[in-house]
């Protein structure tokens, strides 16, 4: 399969706390991710870095062998952050949340498509 997603010598700060250093990581396309940690560890800040919402203190991240730097804009098109806390409505399912999400991000029928999947 081809890495679809990766990470290269990614150092990640927060409140000038270095909370990952010399990170390398790569996903494969398909692949499902697993972040576990205590809390505080940095779970939820490498993930904002990951979808470009935070930029990591040093390192590279590619998509598609692409550096996300030279095309933030596309980047954001093509990822959806949704946070831990006010992002899931409580009174609706997971396929409910995720088309909600979907909707505001203008990618309903492709998104649509890819949970029927």
């Amino acid at each position: 399969m081809k890495n679809l997603f990766c990470g290269i010598s990614v150092e990640i700060n927060r409140g000038g706390k270095q909370l990952a250093t010399n990170l390398t990581f790569k996903i494969e396309s398909g692949a499902i991710l697993l972040l576990k940690g205590k809390n505080g560890a940095g779970k939820s800040t490498l993930l904002r870095v990951m979808a470009g919402l935070s930029n990591p203190a040093s390192g590279k991240l590619f998509w598609n062998d692409e550096d996300i730097e030279k095309n933030i804009p596309q980047h954001y098109g093509r990822l959806t952050y949704v946070g831990h806390l006010t992002a899931v409505k409580s009174d609706l399912t997971i396929k409910e949340n995720l088309k909600y999400w979907l909707h505001l991000n203008c990618r309903q029928k492709k998104g649509e498509r890819q949970l029927k999947e």
